[in-house]
């Protein structure tokens, strides 16, 4: 079997084309040849091509499933030749998640069914589709029929966030889960559904992806947004590449956050974005600044390239102007890319997001107080990447630090991965509640509290009872937790609920300040300063730990508190004594490090967005990165150091063990 392929293949385009079965007259006007040609003019090194899209229908003559009802051709099959023989690879694109109306009146058992045993609408005119069952009687042979009639390079599967956010209550899914499905998040058996209903559907589509390869060895698999945040499991051995198409609000940021959890692994991993300005349903052009940037942030990520576009049923023909668009934002990047191949990605800081905060939720992790801790790193000139529960034992070492972030439970064997790693001397930050140790299959009552409890210093006596709290700065051991520069320290309100502690053996650096009576309105100033602490400090073996009591990593994220990001970045700094590389300028530059066969690589990323408020948010006159000071920690002496594209020479001081590197 020779090397992934898709670790090497930057530039790919996906196009969408889901059409009900009113549509007449499917590919009638296909070009195929003209088709290959125009993404051959873009660019591209790959394209998603529609084998079966999300009514169910496919798009070439299938034994296995239904061909849609009025296709005139095989749409499918004939552009996979045109683009084989024009030597772009070619991904075959599978929904998931529906079943059309003919297919489903003839196997009711491959349909999801609701608690009360009637079947769940899909799609259409279609119904949506039980994971266990329809996978391995349905998909499964439709794949191996794909892999064997064409010459496709992988699959591209979608609609796995149905299986999830509609659970199945089908025989075959009682009879495998082995007990009565849970109705509702507060039952005590939630979490353990949850758990494995994640390894039930992991292990079909490791297995689809097993036997794809039993077909063809060098053909991958990927599933949008498998082992995403938002379920925080790694995913199967077998799988080609992690992939997902994040919502339009903030394409740069949701690529960086969502890689930041996926390119330090060995698997390659890419964010589809899109060329279109408000998702799927949208012809609305965006700025080739604006999807610049965001493959700026991809590359610098450690990802690769996917955009998103659309074709139309009758002729499946690009739009000549898009495509300009598409050779236009290609072209930035290729000047770009060289300097990224088979460099590994490092990063200073570890950001947990653990499955067991899905206890008492729907079907997701909150990702809020991780996107608010990310955001208040990367804009404090530091390198952070996201790992899950089952990652921490062999991974931690790499990093630091570690960032526990409003998480109420984590899994049992990281955290005692944890404790060795303070132990040793890694420095931990943990914001927002004590984590609560747990197993997947466990209830809630079994969880076990203590262990944090002795790593931090302090002991639970339960919540506040307010939606609000302060940090008074002035006076206290963390007068420096404010930025630099400033002469002024305000009261620092945070909202949401903050716990209460008592201490075993931690310092209190600042105390817990409760909000006063209301007035203004509603407005609620600070008030009573109590004797709980709001930050402290412990010394847990040879590590460092910092423990703040109010929510400030959510806060940021949903309010933009610029006091709570202050902490977090202070936080930060005071639990690691050597920083690896730090940017120090302009917070809308985000920074990376990468090294590869003896070289560092630095990444600077610029983001700046127009004035209007609300979403999407768009780029057309990106900011120029100017006036950065990069400070990197190697006793090397540089033999060069220059900036690309422009391959200008850049110079560089000395200070002890850091190099100091200015950005013209």
């Amino acid at each position: 079997m020779s090397e992934n392929w898709y670790s090497q293949t930057m530039r790919k385009i996906h196009f969408d084309m889901h059409t009900p079965e009113n549509v007449e007259n499917v590919g009638k006007d296909f070009d195929p040849q003209a088709f290959a040609s125009a993404i051959k003019k873009t660019g591209a090194q790959a394209v998603c091509f529609f084998a079966r899209c999300a009514y169910g229908w496919s798009y070439y003559p299938t034994q296995v499933g239904l061909p849609h009802p009025h296709l005139m051709r095989d749409v499918f099959g004939d552009g996979v030749k045109a683009m084989k023989e024009s030597g772009i690879r070619v991904i075959s694109y599978v929904a998931i998640d529906n079943i059309p109306k003919p297919l489903a009146e003839k196997h009711p058992e491959w349909c999801s069914r609701k608690s009360d045993g009637s079947i769940r609408a899909g799609h259409g005119t279609g119904t949506m589709a039980c994971p266990s069952i329809f996978i391995n009687e349905m998909l499964i042979p439709q794949f191996i029929e794909i892999t064997k009639l064409y010459q496709v390079d992988g699959f591209f599967l979608d609609g796995v966030y149905q299986y999830f956010g509609n659970v199945c209550y089908c025989e075959t899914c009682k009879q495998s889960y082995g007990k009565d499905i849970p109705q509702e998040p507060n039952d005590p058996n939630w979490r353990a559904f949850r758990h494995w209903q994640v390894q039930n559907i992991w292990s079909n589509l490791g297995k689809a992806a097993d036997e794809v390869k039993r077909v063809n060895p060098d053909c991958l698999m990927g599933v949008n947004w498998l082992s995403s945040i938002r379920w925080s499991v790694p995913p199967p051995e077998s799988m080609g590449y992690l992939t997902g198409d994040p919502p339009l609000h903030n394409g740069t940021f949701e690529t960086a956050f969502n890689l930041s959890a996926w390119a330090w692994r060995d698997k390659p991993s890419d964010l589809m974005n899109e060329r279109m300005l408000h998702h799927w349903q949208d012809f609305t052009c965006r700025t080739p600044e604006t999807i610049e940037t965001e493959y700026a942030t991809a590359l610098a990520g450690g990802g690769k390239l996917f955009i998103g576009d659309l074709l139309k049923p009758v002729d499946v023909k690009p739009d000549p102007e898009i495509m300009k668009l598409h050779r236009k934002c290609f072209d930035f990047i290729i000047s770009r890319e060289e300097s990224t191949e088979n460099a590994k990605l490092l990063s200073d800081i570890a950001i947990l997001s653990s499955p067991e905060t899905i206890r008492g939720a729907n079907w997701s992790v909150d990702e809020t107080p991780l996107r608010g801790t990310y955001l208040a790193l990367i804009e404090g000139g530091l390198t952070a990447d996201i790992l899950y529960d089952a990652d921490i034992k062999d991974n931690i070492s790499r990093y630091k630090a570690l960032i526990i972030a409003e998480q109420q439970f984590i899994g049992r064997n990281s955290a005692i991965s944890i404790m060795d790693f303070v132990k040793s001397g890694g420095g931990l930050i943990v914001i927002g509640a004590i984590p609560k140790i747990v197993d997947p299959d466990e209830p809630d009552s079994s969880a076990d509290i203590t262990v944090f409890e002795e790593i931090i210093g302090l002991k639970y006596q339960g919540d506040y009872p307010y939606n609000l709290g302060y940090l008074l700065l002035r006076g206290t051991k963390a007068e420096g937790f404010w930025r630099d520069g400033d002469d002024f320290l305000p009261p620092i309100p945070v909202h949401g609920k903050s716990i209460k502690t008592s201490v075993i053996n931690a310092e209190i650096l600042a105390p817990f300040t409760a909000p006063g009576q209301t007035y203004q309105i509603g407005a609620m100033p600070y008030g009573e300063t109590l004797e709980s602490p709001a930050l402290s400090q412990n010394k847990y073996g040879k590590g460092n730990v910092l423990f703040c009591s109010l929510p400030i990593a959510s806060d940021y994220w949903r309010r933009g508190n610029p006091g709570a990001k202050y902490i977090v970045q202070k936080m930060v700094r005071r639990v690691i004594s050597e920083l690896a590389i730090e940017r120090i300028g302009s917070s809308s530059v985000q920074v990376y490090v990468s090294k590869c066969d003896g070289k560092t690589i630095i990444h600077l990323v610029s983001y700046q967005p127009d004035r209007r408020t609300g979403f999407p948010q768009v780029v057309e006159s990106p900011s120029a990165v100017t006036g950065i000071i990069v400070k990197l920690t190697d006793k090397r002496e540089p033999t060069s150091i220059y900036m690309k594209p422009e391959n200008r020479i850049l110079e560089v001081k000395r200070e002890g063990k850091y190099l100091i590197v200015q950005v013209p």
